[in-house]
């Protein structure tokens, strides 16, 4: 197979990863916010029913999303199958091509950039290339299967015990809950897989996925009063 046989597949699957990525940040650093606007107002916003309530729907939410990306599953759209579908292809996506999508932004009739966008190129492939220059390492694309599986594992069995399938009739010592930090860690290894994905495949790096962008004024629900009308007719 040929790389234009598959980066359609690749960029698609790479397409709803991102989105997954993306709301993942945003949601995160909402309930981030959220959190130190609770802590720094102790006597107006106890941690009572409104947080349990919303840090619960946040933690179900963000872990199945988690555990989606990391899904391997024969028809999954997953970061895990996405890297394993690469390593199977590896040896397509070659310098050649890896250059050639470089040098398609130069200007037409401007050669003046080409020695940059080559050098810049080669820096950016060369994360990928491991013992070979031609080609992208299968070894590679499996570390970053390997490690985005082992960052997601205890986030995985929480979903699959405490979320989807819990019917009480577990021993609590045989469930290995998920803690906030290691959600955290698992959205940190994935979002750092899925830019490297972008750089190889889009040649670009977006850095809202490390650094979201949070819609502007979100907080002023926290802001406006507000006190339900009673019809006293």
């Amino acid at each position: 197979m040929k790389i234009d046989d598959l980066l359609p597949k690749w960029l698609e699957w790479l397409n709803t990863i991102e989105d997954t990525v993306s709301t993942l940040q945003r949601d995160r650093q909402i309930r981030c916010e959220t959190v130190e606007i609770v802590e720094a107002n102790p006597a107006t916003l106890k941690p009572g029913v409104f947080v349990r309530w919303f840090l619960r729907h946040y933690d179900r939410s963000a872990a199945v999303s988690v555990r989606t990306l990391r899904d391997e599953g024969r028809d999954a759209v997953s970061l895990v199958n996405l890297l394993g579908d690469m390593g199977k292809h590896a040896s397509v996506i070659t310098w050649e091509w890896f250059l050639g999508q470089y040098l398609r932004n130069i200007p037409t009739g401007d050669e003046s950039p080409r020695h940059a966008f080559t050098r810049k190129a080669e820096a950016a492939f060369q994360r990928w290339g491991g013992e070979t220059c031609c080609h992208v390492a299968c070894s590679v694309l499996r570390k970053d299967r390997a490690e985005v599986i082992a960052a997601v594992e205890r986030v995985k069995d929480h979903v699959d015990k405490r979320i989807a399938h819990y019917n009480g009739t577990v021993d609590p010592k045989e469930l290995k809950l998920a803690t906030h930090k290691k959600l955290d860690a698992a959205i940190d290894v994935i979002a750092e897989k899925t830019c490297l994905c972008i750089g190889l495949l889009r040649q670009a790096m977006p850095s809202h996925i490390l650094e979201p962008s949070i819609i502007s004024g979100w907080t002023r629900v926290f802001e406006i009063p507000w006190r339900k009308t009673v019809d006293r007719q």
